[in-house]
């Protein structure tokens, strides 16, 4: 797709950037939403930000110019900014970097960038610099890029469910989400040895090693999913059957997390920070909680809600993963396919399943059927199959998992690495359809 060219917003006609403007599931913004947006929408200012830098929130990212001070006419509710320094040529871009942050309406939040350590500073700006920011914002106008309110019912549909306290119970201690694990080196690594046993000389180098793990402060706080799928005591019987249908498990899961709809938040929180802060670990985890709830027959019958709305998030979800971050996706036996397939036919084959649950998943296989031209009627091996890392579908390239646009010094917003948004376009009126019968976001926010 060629460079697009758009002017950057001003105080008298707010208007969006125009990138991604005709992506199925986004939104037309009126001059009354627009004025709207600009009068009670939330402003982050990020101070200091060399030129290049890539800067983005939810679904878009900006390549900063000289005059980028930050991002205006954000709607209240979730959001995740997020970073990624550039070398000087502008030819390497760092590991991205982003925090997720509630914004109230009419908020203004600053923060001030350090070019030393490419991060933002765990510095507070002064108080009476954000005041003196808010009181011209008028002016400051025309240095920030708006909200790209076009993909903001997109973004809803994949984070509706992640409420405050579960971002509190799922953020790391640092509140940063990074895209490549921070490592600190073992503490155990330097207590000195209590053997008596002479070290060999292979023992001794690999010693000398240093062993890293990940610095807990900017560890995500996920569930830890047990191993163990069947109760003690239970007989070889139901040891076999437990082993089968993975619904005792996922009843463990659920009370550990809280409730049907922790686990959902959770759920959409580690898709999210996979599709948009990098996040690599949260896509394993995201794959985990999938994988459980696809192969927990009897849950079906207990938790008809959690699924109707599981097959929701799923569909916003399957839409929004890169085509590219799937080798092969259509041939291979993959994690997803299986996956899909015991949903699909335990739900539709079972005589007691809610009709409107299984009215559901028959638009759901329908939509996965275009999407991926899959069979759900072959036959399929009911053992649950975990696929081995040496056999997982990732591609070895990191996939295309942003939007990005440029806001150069002289106020346009240049539009680039977008060839994603046409591919979403080719069947617009099936995936309307769809969005519509999947009734999952309904409308938007009030704000």
């Amino acid at each position: 797709m060629e460079n697009m060219e758009c002017p950057s917003t001003s105080a008298s006609t707010p208007q969006t950037s125009g990138a991604s403007a005709g992506r199925s599931g986004g939104l037309e913004m009126s001059p009354e939403v627009s004025l709207r947006l600009f009068k009670e929408g939330a402003t982050f200012v990020l101070l200091d930000v060399p030129i290049g830098t890539e800067v983005g929130i939810d679904m878009e990212s900006w390549n900063t110019g000289e005059r980028f001070r930050g991002i205006k006419m954000i709607p209240p509710g979730l959001h995740f900014v997020y970073f990624s320094a550039v070398s000087k040529d502008h030819q390497n871009t760092a590991p991205r970097t982003g925090f997720f942050h509630f914004f109230e309406k009419k908020e203004f939040l600053a923060k001030q960038y350090d070019q030393r350590a490419e991060d933002i500073s765990p510095d507070k700006v002064a108080d009476e610099d954000c005041i003196r920011m808010q009181n011209g914002l008028e002016e400051m106008d025309r240095y920030l890029g708006a909200y790209p309110y076009n993909l903001w019912r997109t973004w809803v549909s994949l984070t509706n469910r992640i409420t405050v306290d579960s971002l509190k119970r799922l953020s790391p201690p640092s509140g940063r989400i990074l895209s490549a694990p921070e490592l600190t080196l073992d503490a155990d690594q330097t207590k000195p040895s209590t053997s008596r046993r002479k070290m060999t000389k292979l023992e001794e180098a690999e010693n000398a090693l240093p062993r890293m793990t990940e610095n807990i402060e900017s560890k995500i706080k996920y569930t830890s999913i047990p191993s163990q799928t069947f109760p003690d005591g239970s007989s070889p019987q139901q040891i076999s059957k437990f082993q089968l249908d993975h619904s005792w498990k996922l009843q463990q899961v659920i009370e550990t997390i809280g409730t049907p709809s922790d686990y959902l938040a959770e759920l959409q929180f580690a898709f999210v920070t996979f599709l948009v802060g990098q996040h690599y670990d949260s896509f394993e985890h995201w794959k985990c909680l999938t994988q459980l709830l696809c192969h927990s027959d009897d849950a079906i019958l207990k938790y008809p809600s959690l699924y109707y709305d599981f097959v929701s998030d799923l569909y916003f979800q399957i839409r929004e993963i890169p085509e590219d971050f799937f080798v092969d996706i259509v041939a291979s036996n993959n994690f997803l396919f299986s996956c899909m397939q015991r949903l699909v036919n335990n739900i539709k084959e079972h005589e007691k399943v809610d009709s409107k649950l299984k009215n559901k998943v028959e638009r759901f296989s329908a939509f996965l059927t275009s999407k991926f031209d899959w069979d759900f009627e072959e036959e399929f091996d009911d053992a649950p199959t975990f696929v081995a890392e040496e056999d997982a579908v990732l591609s070895t390239e990191r996939p295309n998992l942003k939007r990005k646009i440029s806001l150069d010094d002289s106020d346009t917003l240049i539009q680039s690495n977008n060839e994603d948004v046409d591919d979403n376009q080719q069947n617009d009126s099936l995936l309307e359809e769809e969005h519509e019968l999947m009734d999952v976001v309904g409308d938007l926010p009030v704000f």
